[in-house]
Parts: structure tokens; C-alpha cells; sequence
């Protein structure tokens, strides 16, 4: 069926003026686009002003799963596999600037062996007695095997070239390279065993 437009083109008296004008009104998709793009600075514009420029498919923040895998990294590096992760809320979130962003969750944990809790996801297996509390277990807690626990915090991301990443918090990384060097024998992951060597 001929739409009203097709209609009044194929009409004998309508002036060939208005023909041309219908037959060269865009789509509308296309007045659309124009629309929200109108008035909005160019990529050039942006880079002069040392700015990274949005780009289409380019996420406007971090996602739950750049949050997620932010977690579980630090729960890999801090924990010596005493927590699982078991569920990730992203409750808030605070867009700092064009280039930062902070996340604010609640994650829930469960604890996989008896252990002493740090600050951050830091735990350890080992007996405490006799031995001298590293800095990240000064204020520590007692944990029970098969028990869960929840957290809040934030995350703090920074957008790159490549998309956002969490931005290093230097303290944390000072803490963590000191309980690694100090790492009890406890702690401690023995060598695998070649093939060869048994």
C-alpha cells in the first residue's frame, strides 16, 4: 500500500517543487541522530583539550563485571584462598569526573578455613602465637570455617585508551608486597611437583 507521501507525489497537480522536497526529507533515524549529536563537541575539539572522547559502544562508567573482576583479583592476591566470593551488588555509584569513577558495593564471602582477618581481603591460616602481626593484620578478627560475612566498600576506576580499570590504591599495593615478602610458611603455596621428580 502507498504510504500518504507516495500518494501526493503520484498525484497529477501537485508542483514539482513539492515532489523534490519529499523525495529528499531523510529518514526519520536519521533527524533523530542529528538530534542528540547537535551541539556536541567534536573528538578533535576533545583531544585539544586533553580529554578522552566518547566513542560509540564506549561505556559512559565501569560495569558490575569490571567491578567483580576488581574483587576477585584482590581476593586472589590478599586471602591465601581462605574466601570465595559468592555474590556482588553494586549499591552506588559517583562519577568524579570525565576520567574517574567510584563504585560502592556489598559483597558477601564465604569462609573457607579457619583463619585471622585483616584489613581489605587480607587472611591467614597460620596460628598467631608467637608470631609478630604484619601491618595488615595490627586490628585483625578471628574467622570461622563453612561462616559468611559481608562487606562494603568502593572502588575507585580510571578510564584509559583501553576502557576503565581500577586505579591503584598505593597503600594497599605497599601491604600486599609486604605480607608477600613476609608470607609465614603456612601461607606459603609448596612447589608443584614435576612429573619428573617423582
Amino acid at each position: 500500500m502507498e504510504n500518504t507521501e507516495q500518494r501526493f507525489q503520484n498525484r497529477p497537480d501537485a508542483s514539482l517543487d513539492s515532489r523534490r522536497l519529499l523525495a529528499k526529507k531523510p529518514p526519520r533515524a536519521l533527524v533523530f541522530a542529528s538530534a542528540i549529536f547537535a551541539g556536541m563537541p567534536s573528538e578533535r575539539a576533545n583531544s585539544a583539550q586533553g580529554q578522552i572522547s566518547i566513542k560509540a559502544g564506549e561505556a559512559l562508567h565501569p560495569s558490575i563485571a569490571n567491578g567483580m573482576t576488581a574483587i576477585r583479583r584482590m581476593i586472589a592476591e590478599q586471602s591465601n584462598g581462605v574466601f570465595e566470593l559468592r555474590s556482588f551488588e553494586k549499591t552506588n555509584g559517583i562519577q568524579i569526573s570525565p576520567q574517574q569513577y567510584e563504585m560502592e558495593y556489598v559483597i558477601r564471602l564465604a569462609v573457607r578455613d579457619d583463619a585471622k582477618m585483616g584489613v581489605s581481603f587480607f587472611a591467614t591460616t597460620c596460628p598467631s602465637i608467637g608470631r609478630p602481626a604484619g601491618p595488615a593484620y595490627i586490628n585483625s578478627r578471628m574467622l570461622q570455617k563453612g561462616t559468611g560475612i559481608s562487606i562494603k566498600g568502593s572502588l575507585k576506576f580510571v578510564k584509559t585508551e583501553k576502557g576503565w580499570r581500577q586505579e591503584k590504591d598505593e597503600d594497599l599495593e605497599y601491604l600486599t608486597a609486604y605480607e608477600n615478602a613476609h608470607k609465614p610458611d603456612c601461607d606459603r603455596i609448596p612447589p608443584r611437583v614435576s612429573e619428573n621428580q617423582k
